[in-house]
């Protein structure tokens, strides 16, 4: 399983010119633990919770969400503060394509 977050005030906070949805897969080991599969799992884990207070305290609430919550095979990517507040709301700030971002049907079953 997979968690993860797009968010465009991460993108500027970091100063990047591109995007970037920082990831961290697990194998769930059983009801109460799981084995990171990516590498510095807990940095990612904080800047998830950093970026998606108040869904989440702290990284045991992240932790508990997916052992809880999440299918054993899937992805969750929070995606959040996508709009500038400060900017008119009727004006994008990502520019998009129907192409930007495709799965495998695969992927829907």
């Amino acid at each position: 399983m997979s968690v993860g977050l797009l968010s465009l005030q991460f993108i500027e906070d970091a100063g990047l010119t591109y995007v970037v949805a920082p990831v961290v897969s697990f194998e769930v080991l059983n009801e109460e633990a799981f084995k990171p599969h990516t590498p510095f799992p807990e940095h990612i884990l904080n800047l998830i919770v950093l970026y998606c207070k108040p869904l989440f305290a702290s990284e045991y609430d992240l932790k508990r969400y997916v052992l809880n919550n999440m299918k054993r095979d899937g992805t969750e990517i929070f995606v959040l503060h996508l709009r500038n507040p400060n900017k008119n709301l009727n004006e994008c700030e990502l520019e998009a394509t129907a192409d930007d971002i495709s799965l495998n049907e695969e992927c829907l079953r």
